[in-house]
């Protein structure tokens, strides 16, 4: 399975090495040359330690780093666009309702949406979209035991201007064991504009639009639905559980 990852803009790995010197916390721990390395790959980080015993602070070699902790990731054609249609062919099913945030106030929610129960109909859908989060985590390595909710059917209408504005999946609750998120695009780019996908600090996630295209990115990240100005845009949630971040 195909999968492309896409990094964050702004983070440790792109401070500029000579600058790392700098940072007020570098000398603190008496580590400027293992900060200054961590800065410069993509691939450490710091890892300062502390010594209890004589309450002084000491540093070690920084450890290998995982670039696709706080990543998103694209998974092309997860599904065809001829399973695209089936899958839309469920909204006879389903009682569509008026989206609404945990919090309503502190950001716009405007679209229809309903939980898809699984079942015999829909039990290959479930799977696919389990084989892709299998897939992704041999890299993100988060501790997951599996959705907690049903998937989630949501339609974007231009006479709304429907959108979803920045939010994080990951919230209070039952919802802190939230640990990714997966957005799956049912509709054909050409029969809508707006409703696109964004992250904050992130560039344009490749293929996003591509119909039948799965977005997985980490539920702590702060993303919005763009208001959609022409046609439809349906999409597919799903929220992996695990033990919540600590």
């Amino acid at each position: 399975m195909e999968l492309v990852l896409i990094m964050p803009q702004l983070g440790f790995a792109q401070l500029d090495p000579s600058a790392a010197t700098r940072l007020p916390w570098a000398y603190r721990f008496g580590a400027e040359e293992a900060v200054a390395r961590a800065a410069a790959s993509c691939e450490s980080q710091l890892a300062p330690v502390i010594d209890g015993a004589r309450g002084e602070d000491k540093a070690q070699a920084p450890p290998a780093g995982n670039n696709w902790v706080a990543a998103a990731c694209v998974v092309p054609r997860l599904f065809s666009p001829e399973e695209c249609t089936r899958i839309l062919a469920f909204e006879d099913k389903l009682q569509l309702e008026a989206g609404r945030m945990v919090r309503p106030g502190l950001s716009t929610r405007r679209c229809l949406y309903a939980w898809m129960d699984h079942a015999d109909d829909n039990a290959w859908v479930y799977e696919r979209i389990a084989q892709s989060v299998h897939s992704a985590n041999q890299n993100y390595r988060y501790d997951l035991f599996g959705m907690m909710d049903p998937l989630q059917f949501t339609r974007y209408d231009s006479d709304r201007a429907d959108e979803i504005g920045w939010h994080l999946d990951c919230g209070e609750g039952p919802n802190t064991t939230r640990k990714l998120s997966v957005s799956i695009q049912l509709s054909d780019p050409d029969d809508y504009q707006g409703g696109d996908l964004e992250f904050h600090t992130m560039p344009p996630l490749a293929f996003s639009r591509l119909q039948g295209a799965a977005i997985l990115f980490p539920a702590f990240l702060s993303h919005r639905v763009t208001p959609i100005t022409l046609g439809t845009r349906y999409s597919l949630v799903a929220f992996i559980n695990g033990p919540p971040f600590r």
